[in-house]
């Protein structure tokens, strides 16, 4: 029975190898907000926010 401590190191070591083969993907599109539901209109803009969010609190 492995131990905590390592069963914890082996899963970090396993998720840092596989980001490593992981590539940034930027996808840059424009949007008819004529033809969206007002639902959802507001979760696309709720999106944003959030990235948003999490892009100041990577650069922090």
């Amino acid at each position: 029975m492995i131990s905590e401590e390592k069963a914890k190191k082996y899963s970090l070591k396993i998720t840092k190898e596989k980001r490593k083969n992981q590539k940034i993907t930027i996808i840059k599109t424009k949007i008819d907000m004529d033809k969206l539901s007002n639902k959802t209109v507001n979760t696309l803009k709720m999106l944003f926010l959030e990235s948003k969010w999490l892009f100041s609190l990577n650069i922090c």
